[in-house]
Parts: C-alpha cells; sequence; structure tokens
C-alpha cells in the first residue's frame, strides 16, 4: 500500500523540518559559507538599528501627536537603549547555555512581533513600553551575532569581519534617513515600526537558513541575582538623573531611585564576587585593558548619543527644519561613522587599536567642542 495515501503528503515533497534540515545543509557546505553568515548577521543588525536616526529626527513631531512633552519623549530613545544595555549581557549568556542560533531566533521572532505592535501604540506610554520591549527583544543582534560570526571566520579575519559589522550598525541608520524620513512626511511616523517589524521578520527567515549552530556551555547556570540588580542598578540612576532635573531632586521617586542605584549596583559587584557562572566575571573588572576601553566608550557614547537627541529639537525649533530635513542633516552622523568603522578594522591589525581609538576620541573632542562654540 502508498505510504502517501496514508500519511496525505504529496509524493516527492519531504516533511517541512527534513525539507530546512537539508536546505541548511546545502547553505552550510557552499564555499561562500562564511560571507552568507555575515550577511546574514549583518541584515539582522541593520533591521534593529535602522529607524534610529529617523526616529530621532522625528520625536519634535511624535511629540506634537502624542501630546507630550520634550523631557518625555527623549525616553523613546533612552529607555530602548538603557534596556538594550542591561539585556545584552544577559542574552551572551543565555547564548552561550542555550546556543547562540536559538537565541538569535527566538529574539528576532519577538522582535518582529513587537515592533509591528509599536506601531499601534496609543499614547506616549505605550510607545516608549513597546519600543522597549522590541529593543530588548532584538538585543541578540549583537552578541549572537558576533558569535556566530566567530564561529566561521578564522582568526586572521576576525578584526575585518568585526570592522564591517561595526560599520554596517553604523550605516543602517543612514539608510533609515533617506528612505524613511519622506516616508514618515507621506504615511505618519508608526510606518517606522511597520517598515521594522518586516524588515526584522526577513531577517529572521534568512537566518533560519544560514544562522550556524555554535558549541553550547555545560555545567553553568544563569545569574539571575545578577541580571536583576545590574537591571535596577542602572534603571534607578537613568531614572534618578533624567527626572531629577525635571521634577526636582526632592521628589519622593527620584530620592528614592537615587538611593536604589548605588545599593543595587553594590549587590550586583557583591553578587559577581560569589557566583560560580557571573554575568560579568569580575575578573574583566580588575584587568585595566577592560575598564579602560570601557570607560571611555561610556563617555563617549553620553556624548555622542546625547547630541543625536537632542540635535533635532535644535533644528526644528531654531530652524523649522521638517523630519527629512533633519534627517539629511544629520546624514553625516552615520555615514562617518560607517567609514572609521570600515577604516579601523583595516588599520588595527597594523598600527593597534589603541592608535586607532585615541585618534578616533581626539577627533570626536575637537567636534563637539567646536559644535559647542559654533
Amino acid at each position: 500500500m502508498d505510504d502517501h495515501a496514508d500519511t496525505g503528503e504529496p509524493r516527492g515533497v519531504p516533511p517541512p523540518g527534513r525539507w530546512l534540515s537539508r536546505t541548511r545543509e546545502r547553505i552550510r557546505r557552499r564555499p561562500d559559507y562564511r560571507r552568507l553568515v555575515l550577511i546574514t548577521a549583518l541584515f539582522g543588525t541593520a533591521a534593529g538599528s535602522y529607524p534610529v536616526t529617523v526616529l530621532s529626527a522625528s520625536l519634535p513631531h511624535i511629540a506634537r501627536d502624542l501630546g507630550t512633552t520634550d523631557d518625555i519623549i527623549t525616553w523613546v530613545i533612552a529607555a530602548p537603549m538603557l534596556a538594550f544595555a542591561v539585556i545584552t549581557p544577559i542574552i551572551g549568556k543565555i547564548g552561550d547555555l542555550y546556543g547562540h542560533r536559538r537565541t538569535y531566533l527566538v529574539s528576532f521572532s519577538l522582535g518582529t512581533v513587537l515592533a509591528l505592535a509599536t506601531s499601534l501604540a496609543w499614547g506616549i506610554t505605550s510607545l516608549i513600553v513597546l519600543r522597549t520591549l522590541a529593543q530588548a527583544a532584538k538585543a541578540a543582534s549583537g552578541p549572537s551575532a558576533m558569535a556566530m560570526i566567530l564561529s566561521v571566520f578564522p582568526q586572521r579575519d576576525r578584526t575585518r569581519a568585526l570592522g564591517i559589522w561595526a560599520a554596517v550598525v553604523a550605516l543602517s541608520p543612514a539608510v533609515g534617513v533617506v528612505t524613511g524620513g519622506p516616508l514618515v512626511e507621506w504615511l505618519g511616523w508608526r510606518i517606522l515600526f511597520v517598515v521594522q517589524g518586516l524588515t526584522v521578520g526577513l531577517a529572521l527567515l534568512a537566518a533560519l537558513l544560514v544562522a550556524p549552530e555554535t558549541p553550547r556551555r555545560s555545567g553553568i547556570r544563569f545569574d539571575v541575582p545578577g541580571a536583576i540588580t545590574l537591571g535596577i542598578g542602572v534603571s534607578g540612576l537613568l531614572l534618578a538623573v533624567n527626572r531629577g532635573i525635571s521634577w526636582g531632586w526632592t521628589n519622593p521617586i527620584v530620592l528614592v531611585a537615587a538611593m536604589t542605584a548605588p545599593i543595587s549596583l553594590g549587590l550586583f559587584v557583591a553578587v559577581e564576587n560569589r557566583s560560580n557562572a557571573p554575568l560579568l566575571p569580575p575578573a574583566l573588572l580588575r584587568r585595566r585593558a577592560f575598564t579602560r576601553p570601557m570607560t571611555s566608550q561610556a563617555v563617549l557614547q553620553s556624548g555622542y548619543m546625547g547630541a543625536m537627541v537632542m540635535a533635532p529639537f535644535l533644528l526644528e525649533r531654531r530652524w523649522g527644519f521638517r523630519p527629512t530635513v533633519i534627517g539629511l542633516v544629520m546624514l553625516p552622523r552615520p555615514l562617518s561613522f560607517a567609514l572609521c568603522a570600515r577604516l579601523g578594522g583595516h588599520h588595527d591589525p597594523k598600527h593597534g587599536a589603541r592608535r586607532v581609538a585615541v585618534t578616533g576620541m581626539l577627533v570626536f573632542a575637537v567636534a563637539m567642542v567646536l559644535a559647542g562654540v559654533g
């Protein structure tokens, strides 16, 4: 008796799971598989960072549409960045435990749904919450994408591959400016999140076929107390600094956040020192080669991202620019970032990371001084 008659399956058509396995195996055997992995990881990263510049340029417009104030609308950018910063090391540890491919696919599945849900936000609170959840869900675009790149590239090619990855992270907002600015003026700001949801969905489909498996680390557990104390500490610090200026430093919420932050961060350090599988290994904090670059990067990014959030308000209220024009004025930011990231990836092996990093920071400092004086 014909087996296909019993199962109802067409002749010659394998089950979906078997077809996916065969397709992945054929792709893995291709001579350009490394390049495909890199392109897939880059596309996923670009899909996550696509709207950031044009969204920033649209903040004044969104604030008027939702009837909110400047200091609250900035949380549309600040809260997702905070969530991304807190979730990223957590996602990295989850990827080590369960495999970065699985972590990446789950993350982008949630990111697709939440990005599309953000387009339906009915007020400023829902917009901030949904966008924060969406960006937190897509946090795997960082550690898991890099882990997959490193798993297929040999040591000698990794610096260049990561340089390309950093360039795409910076360049994708430029694409958002060129395509998203006119869309915002034509269809409204919600279209940004529709486009982002669709592109994240495409990145998910590509990863389903191309993303490689990575080794899982056994014998370790997830550092739940470390994740909780880190999240509370960083959130409290940001809330106190941001709300203290507008609500006053004697506001009860500000006071509680200001007191909670150092306590939680102190507990985080204590938990990490005692944990067998710390979220942030204490040994790293005792290495100058780690703490100095991280501290420098934190100071640099505070000025870099702060200027990105405040520039649209200045450009709109002083010169009356529309979102498209604001985005184009801000376009040199991601373009120069992408170019310099690419150059850094080429020059790092020859001249050392320190020289490249110090040169970039000095150029940034001079540019900020000139912008302030001008």
